[in-house]
């Protein structure tokens, strides 16, 4: 939350998204923040909430704090494209669509194009994989890019889960296995994901029992994930 803080305060942006649960300031506070500062450029520039947790009356709650709206993770291109349009600029919408049509007609030149997320080589990894679901993946057209940021998050995000819960800082912890939970299931590693929601959910009632029922094996196949994408990685670059 700081550094989105940080940088509005730099520059100024059409349209802003804004994860709702992050360490020290979340991303309810960090809007107020913006709000609340009159000399942020970003001050009246519409900020969409990014959650996992869409639940009743959740949109409700964003916009009484400053939001325009909300997505949804795992993030579905269609709302995405919505809020697009609703948000952005229109010279801006103009240039994208002017963009849409040379992509076409490069699809037109190769078919294949919008089907071949990944190398038919890790695609064959994909599908045989027991830690990944390729066929989720695909649905959310799961590309190399994804994996990368996924693998270079690992050691952080791994260091931070094993020090908040050896530390017991439930709240911390909550906030990391909660991105787990959502960047595992934007790869397709559901698996990994459903370990990581049940730690989510006992961090968030303190339940230290049940959070040491599933962390362990929630670590162990975040490194089998981590090793397996890294695999894919090595091949494809």
């Amino acid at each position: 939350g700081q550094e989105a803080l940080e940088i509005t305060v730099a520059e100024k942006f059409d349209v802003i998204f804004m994860d709702h649960m992050m360490p020290e300031m979340d991303g309810v506070d960090t809007v107020h923040a913006i709000r609340e500062n009159v000399s942020d450029p970003n001050r009246n520039t519409p900020v969409i909430a990014l959650t996992a947790n869409a639940v009743s009356g959740v949109k409700e709650m964003f916009l009484q704090n400053g939001f325009q709206d909300f997505l949804s993770k795992p993030i579905d291109v269609n709302e995405l494209e919505r809020i697009l349009l609703a948000f952005i600029p229109e010279d801006k919408i103009k240039a994208l669509e002017a963009r849409s049509k040379d992509m076409t007609a490069e699809s037109e030149a190769d078919p294949d194009l919008e089907e071949r997320p990944l190398s038919r080589k890790a695609v064959e990894i994909l599908e045989t994989s027991e830690l990944i679901d390729y066929a989720e993946a695909k649905k959310f057209r799961l590309d190399l890019e994804n994996l990368i940021l996924y693998s270079d998050a690992y050691k952080r995000l791994r260091s931070e889960i094993e020090g908040f819960y050896n530390e017991e800082t439930w709240k911390d912890y909550n906030i990391c296995v909660h991105s787990l939970k959502s960047s595992s299931r934007m790869i397709g590693a559901t698996a990994l994901s459903d370990l990581a929601g049940k730690a989510e959910t006992f961090s968030e009632n303190e339940d230290k029992t049940g959070v040491d029922s599933v962390h362990a094996d929630m670590l162990d196949m975040y490194d089998a994930v981590f090793d397996f994408i890294s695999v894919i990685i090595r091949d494809e670059v």
